[in-house]
């Protein structure tokens, strides 16, 4: 799902995109195409780490990557669906498609709801700056940002600044 793994997916999304036939337009359907690859990675490594729990093995890098990649991608699911409406996407209650799970009633399944929740989204997680820090960092191997005030305390810190700026 598109904000926390729940509400509307990208298989949701090409559903309903072919239901509607915005389908048609071949700019749609290439971002739906790549929304939907990137829906399927994202599942295939959240099954991969419910796979290692059941498993009783350590977390592995993969799940860093997937809160980097999870946040963004759901805000360009919910995009595309409010976009493909045109001026109706902007009248709140307005779904983009009819409800494709049946009997999943949470806030979550209203996209506006979602459209609207997902910016907050990428701080629920950690910032991507953050994220991208980690992946580069533990996954990758490459080296810290350089911080020249690392090993100082707090209030030189501050005090250089405020004298500088003076």
């Amino acid at each position: 799902g598109a904000v926390w793994g729940k509400g509307p997916s990208a298989r949701e999304l090409v559903r309903g995109l072919i239901e509607t036939g915005a389908i048609a337009d071949p700019l749609v359907r290439d971002e739906a195409a790549r929304l939907y690859v990137e829906g399927e990675m994202l599942r295939l490594l959240a099954l991969r780490a419910f796979s290692d729990g059941m498993h009783a093995k350590p977390a592995g890098p993969e799940g860093a990557a997937r809160k980097m990649l999870a946040a963004p991608h759901g805000q360009r699911v919910l995009e595309l669906a409010k976009r493909t409406q045109g001026a109706a996407g902007l009248v709140e209650g307005v779904q983009p498609f009819e409800a494709s799970r049946p009997g999943a009633h949470t806030v979550f399944d209203d996209w506006d709801y979602s459209y609207w929740f997902s910016p907050g989204i990428t701080l629920g997680v950690g910032t991507q700056e953050m994220l991208r820090n980690i992946v580069a960092e533990r996954v990758l191997g490459l080296p810290r940002d350089g911080d020249p005030t690392a090993k100082k305390p707090w209030s030189q810190t501050v005090e250089r600044e405020t004298v500088g700026a003076r």
